[in-house]
């Protein structure tokens, strides 16, 4: 057994034990282990943890060993949870993109993509809220 899933299981098994008054939310950050953050570890041996937060910009030490790169549907426009899996079309509409357009490239837009473009605005085709799949400590 790992470092990691020893302190999540020291954690899990404090909160559960914890019979105390508190909300669900102040057992979850009483019993959180110190060890357990947010971390990258040196590829060297031995491995050094760098613990820092992280996001998706991929800053500090961390993202300069292990740079993170946007994908084609994040540059796009699409949210970073990623969790659109079918996006709903829009007509292309140049007010949309940071680039003037000349009217043969705006044609040629509309012609490349003639059922439309995403519309990653709008909720994707039958995707539905996540119902009880996370707990939120709110």
């Amino acid at each position: 057994m790992t470092v990691h899933s020893t302190s999540m299981d020291a954690w899990i098994t404090g909160v559960n034990a914890d019979t105390s008054g508190r909300s669900l939310r102040n057992k979850v950050l009483r019993h959180k282990p110190a060890d357990l953050t947010d971390a990258c570890w040196t590829p060297e041996t031995p491995q050094r943890k760098i613990s820092q937060a992280l996001s998706a910009d991929n800053p500090g030490e961390c993202g300069a060993l292990f740079p993170a790169f946007a994908t084609p549907r994040l540059v796009a426009g699409a949210p970073l949870a990623d969790n659109v899996v079918k996006c709903r079309l829009k007509h292309p509409d140049s007010k949309d993109y940071d680039v003037e357009f000349t009217p043969a490239e705006l044609t040629r837009l509309r012609n490349v993509f003639p059922d439309g473009v995403c519309d990653w605005s709008a909720t994707g085709v039958e995707q539905r809220p996540l119902r009880g799949a996370w707990l939120a400590f709110d």
